[in-house]
């Protein structure tokens, strides 16, 4: 699993444009893949408006999605979301798979959200 998720994030790195609506940010050593969709933004901004009591947190409690043999290929899973309290939902606004549970990462996460988020 872990080559094939690599194999994507180098095809991305390598052609400079990226997937529109999901892959916004791609890095190969360590790996590194922030997806962000328009459609649950507008979500988040429309809730923000209509409902200001709308709390947007990040789970970064770095669930590891995948366990390797070699501790440096573990991937971990970080989401931005929201709970619609109206119809008793959580959505994920954004979305990170990390190769690494550091800071550098988890900066990179949130910075593309909030760089998406104001440019919508």
């Amino acid at each position: 699993m872990f080559s094939e998720i690599e194999t994507v994030a180098q095809e991305l790195e390598g052609s400079g444009s990226k997937t529109k609506g999901y892959i916004q940010l791609s890095a190969n050593r360590p790996l590194t893949l922030v997806l962000v969709q328009e459609e649950p933004l507008k979500l988040l901004r429309f809730a923000l408006k209509y409902t200001p009591t709308t709390v947007l947190y990040f789970d970064a409690t770095g669930g590891m999605v995948y366990t390797a043999k070699n501790k440096q290929d573990e991937v971990y899973y970080y989401a931005g979301v929201i709970n619609l309290s109206t119809v008793h939902k959580s959505v994920a606004v954004c979305e990170a798979l990390l190769q690494k549970n550091d800071s550098r990462g988890i900066n990179l996460f949130v910075n593309e959200f909030v760089t998406w988020y104001v440019n919508l």
